[in-house]
């Protein structure tokens, strides 16, 4: 699990709750996301690892840079 500050709790609700948005319509629009993430930030890169676990139906692509 990966541990993010009180703030970064807050913004990964909100991005929980726009997945699940997006998951319901995704019939409806054409989404391509990209986790775009420090490749040194470890945590970053398993937040995104954890959307696409959980948000299987939407097409969610890891960018390190």
């Amino acid at each position: 699990m990966c541990k993010f500050p009180p703030s970064g709790i807050y913004v990964k609700l909100q991005t929980i709750d726009l997945f699940d948005i997006l998951g319901e319509n995704k019939d409806k629009v054409d989404i391509e996301i990209n986790w775009i993430y420090d490749e040194e930030n470890e945590s970053a890169e398993e937040a995104g690892e954890d959307f696409i676990e959980d948000f299987e139906d939407l097409d969610i692509k890891l960018v390190a840079k």
